[in-house]
């Protein structure tokens, strides 16, 4: 038998809606879009397997039903241009049912469920709300589109019902990220239904309390989106007036971040590869040939393998598939660190892209032949070899820290990447 991911007690599990079942009822788009399968079409719900009864039928739907109520008040009506909304809310059930939903949005893309964890209880109203747990919302409007000048911008409410407007007629939940503020000690999800946008800040539980840092995230998101509004946890009511925020402009980053999903961009690679099943998945070949070596033309090949984690999508589809092959030097017997000219020419791309812990195949000598041309020296002692090599992981693991702060990537992938690349270098994997 399981553990509830709820209340961790054995239990056979049930099934519990990611998106509540009650959505499906409602105006808006029919298909599913889940960054754990990018390129899949998903027609339906989806659902976590992992939920006691007691849990899901009498607490979690309980959140639910008061969802129902705001979303048939509220969230059900768009939001145009200049408007202002007056939300009465429970703050109380409103935070954890944002909570809920991020956890199990979180659970079924294995993406910060480590920290959502954490709040369990908050979640089932058995601990109160956490001062660790800060909400904002703000409102989207419709988008217009202006065929005479092919330019966008919020619509206005007489332009309802006119065949160039976008309203914003979905049910988001996922990751969020302000790109001008890296927060590793905190994971900020988004959960958007309509027109009404919720940002939540989380802190990790490790953190020392109260924290300077997190303050001033919050102070550079409020500056930010100066239009958003707190949630309290609290009976409450908010005045909220449109900022600048439209369908387009919400939906844009993550159009960009999976171009192969929602545009024409079409890459072949990254179609075969997320397609694939795990054992049968393509590999990259990343060829590096002697006379680009000896060019010292480092900038040509670090390109490529700054394109590869350019977006979520393409970091996806190379994650583990790049192999090297440095070609020409099969005529002697010496190894590729070995040649002066090839040590220092890997040493500075592996300066250029300390994230190749992501992309390293498992089986391929990637990593390790940027390991061995950064570490080792002719004649050095013991200790200066193991100070190179922690040097090496240093660099490695911040140039991992970078990308997850550019492509929101979540703790959980973090420490999966971390195993893998430690069964390479050392041939077991880290306990966590």
């Amino acid at each position: 038998m399981l553990n509830c991911a709820y209340c961790d007690k054995a239990c056979q599990p049930t099934r519990e809606h990611v998106i509540p079942d009650w959505y499906n009822d409602t105006p808006g788009e029919a298909e599913t879009f889940s960054a754990r399968a990018p390129l899949t079409h998903l027609q339906g719900d989806l659902l976590v397997k992992d939920v006691c009864g007691h849990c899901n039928n009498v607490v979690l739907s309980k959140l639910d039903a008061y969802g129902k109520q705001l979303y048939e008040r509220y969230f059900a009506n768009p939001v145009y241009a200049g408007e202002t909304v007056t939300f009465d809310y429970d703050g109380d059930r409103l935070l954890r049912w944002l909570l809920k939903l991020s956890y199990n949005s979180a659970r079924a893309q294995n993406a910060d469920a480590l920290v959502l964890q954490e709040y369990r209880k908050v979640m089932l109203g058995e601990a109160p709300m956490s001062d660790r747990v800060r909400c904002w919302l703000h409102l989207v409007t419709p988008t217009y589109f202006d065929p005479a000048t092919e330019d966008m911008h919020q619509a206005k409410r007489d332009e309802q019902g006119h065949p160039n407007v976008d309203e914003p007629l979905w049910f988001r939940i996922g990751q969020s990220r302000l790109t001008t503020h890296p927060a590793l000690m905190l994971v900020q999800r988004a959960v958007v239904i309509n027109s009404f946008s919720f940002t939540l800040l989380i802190a990790r539980a490790d953190v020392e309390w109260p924290c300077a840092d997190f303050d001033e995230w919050c102070n550079v998101f409020t500056s930010t989106y100066p239009d958003a509004q707190p949630v309290k946890p609290e009976m409450g009511t908010l005045t909220v007036t449109t900022g600048e925020d439209h369908t387009v402009l919400s939906i844009l980053p993550t159009y960009t971040q999976y171009p192969t999903r929602f545009s024409d961009e079409k890459d072949p690679f990254v179609e075969q590869s997320l397609k694939a099943k795990k054992d049968a998945a393509p590999v990259a070949i990343l060829s590096i040939p002697r006379e680009l070596i000896e060019a010292g033309d480092v900038f040509s090949v670090a390109a490529v393998l700054h394109d590869m984690v350019s977006s979520r999508e393409k970091a996806a589809a190379f994650r583990h598939r790049v192999a090297v092959m440095v070609n020409g030097y099969d005529h002697d017997p010496r190894e590729i660190w070995q040649f002066p000219e090839a040590k220092q020419f890997l040493r500075s791309l592996f300066e250029e892209c300390p994230f190749v812990m992501l992309l390293a195949h498992p089986e391929g000598s990637l990593l390790k032949l940027l390991a061995a041309c950064w570490i080792y020296e002719e004649g050095q002692t013991d200790d200066a070899e193991q100070e190179r090599t922690n040097e090496f992981l240093d660099r490695c693991f911040d140039g991992l820290n970078a990308l997850n702060h550019t492509l929101m990537l979540s703790e959980e992938q973090n420490r999966e990447i971390c195993r893998e690349a430690a069964k390479v270098l050392f041939g077991e994997a880290p306990p966590f």
